[in-house]
């Protein structure tokens, strides 16, 4: 067991699409500009937002997930997340809180928080709302007590009396620290059919006024101090029990690209671990696959990218004989559907692969 002791702090909010990934952004842009170095994680499988995280934070964002791993493993993948260099951990959660696989909140954000000892920064979206806001925090504060709900920033405030009301009957009425609030902000990124675009959509250009917005609203100093009061944490030893150099001598080619980029980063770590030599190939712009023994194919949106990827002919013909030669192919998501004969996208069809009959 190796004892942990890292500010860390989690971004929650009462349901879903009430500011979490963008308040997320906003305290991780701010820690990285003051030269801080940011561990992000993400509460639940979600990809997209773990890919705008890491692209902030210039690292890996991790997953953490109580349906998918246990206790033992969310704590040792935060360790894997923070054990190359880390001033403070950052995780967003996913929906509201205390939302979990059942009416009992298992696998919830709440019941990371506990695991990890980590304090909670709750979104509030204040739309079209004031004292009501004081009464529905009060709620989440109360229902269990053993979660550190530490302070509260305002999301969507329209006015400077709209934040007023709302921060005066906070603190009367609940005691939490409101830790600032943020204005409606106007060019948000859009939504699609999975959720928010990806990083490698993401505007960049709106990071600064993000970064400006925070600075002049919120109290990250406050914020860095809740983050500072943090029990240590246990962490457990090494799980791995496989043969370090399993893999050695294999080469793997993985596809990550704007097309494909949705990749748990542990899933390519333990391939390195085992030994084998990952090769990027990007479905794009490459016209040949290299020398492989095997292939990796993960998810993504190939129907955005579909005519960019059947205009590569080349590529998709070796992919085609590399299948039909026996070398070994895992894909799954968008890139089952680039192994397909075609994807159909607004009413056109396009070539794929052709490996299955789909």
């Amino acid at each position: 067991m190796e004892i942990l002791n890292l500010p860390r702090l989690m971004v929650a909010s009462h349901r879903g699409g009430a500011g979490k990934t963008i308040v997320s952004l906003g305290l991780l842009f701010s820690l990285k500009t003051r030269n801080f170095k940011v561990a992000s994680f993400k509460k639940g499988p979600d990809y997209i937002d773990a890919g705008w995280l890491s692209s902030i934070a210039g690292r890996p964002c991790r997953n953490l997930d109580l349906f998918i791993l246990n206790e033992e493993q969310n704590l040792y993948t935060f360790y894997l997340g923070v054990k190359d260099g880390a001033d403070v951990a950052l995780i967003e959660g996913n929906r509201g809180l205390y939302d979990g696989v059942d009416w009992q909140g298992s696998c919830s954000s709440a019941q990371l928080a506990r695991i990890l000892k980590t304090p909670v920064i709750f979104v509030l979206d204040c739309t079209k709302a004031t004292r009501s806001m004081a009464a529905l925090l009060k709620g989440f504060v109360e229902f269990e007590k053993d979660v550190n709900i530490a302070g509260v920033i305002l999301n969507n405030i329209a006015r400077p009396r709209h934040e007023n009301i709302i921060r005066t009957a906070i603190e009367n009425y609940v005691g939490i620290k409101v830790l600032g609030s943020i204005p409606k902000l106007k060019h948000l990124p859009n939504e699609r059919h999975l959720g928010l675009i990806t990083s490698y959509e993401f505007h960049f250009k709106f990071l600064p006024i993000l970064k400006e917005t925070f600075e002049k609203n919120v109290d990250l100093d406050t914020i860095l101090e809740i983050a500072q009061n943090v029990e240590p944490l246990l962490i457990p030893d090494h799980y791995l029990t496989e043969e370090k150099n399993l893999y050695k001598g294999l080469r793997i080619a993985v596809f990550y690209d704007k097309a494909f980029q949705f990749y748990y980063p542990e899933n390519l770590e333990i391939l390195q671990y085992l030994g084998a030599e990952l090769v990027y190939v990007n479905a794009l712009q490459d016209r040949t696959l290299p020398e492989v023994d095997g292939i990796y194919l993960g998810g993504g949106f190939p129907e955005v990218y579909a005519e960019a990827l059947a205009e590569n002919g080349s590529l998709r013909k070796d992919v085609y004989i590399a299948g039909e030669e026996g070398i070994p192919i895992f894909a799954e998501c968008g890139g089952l559907m680039y192994l397909g004969k075609e994807i159909f996208w607004k009413d056109k069809s396009y070539p794929m692969v052709g490996l299955l009959p789909i």
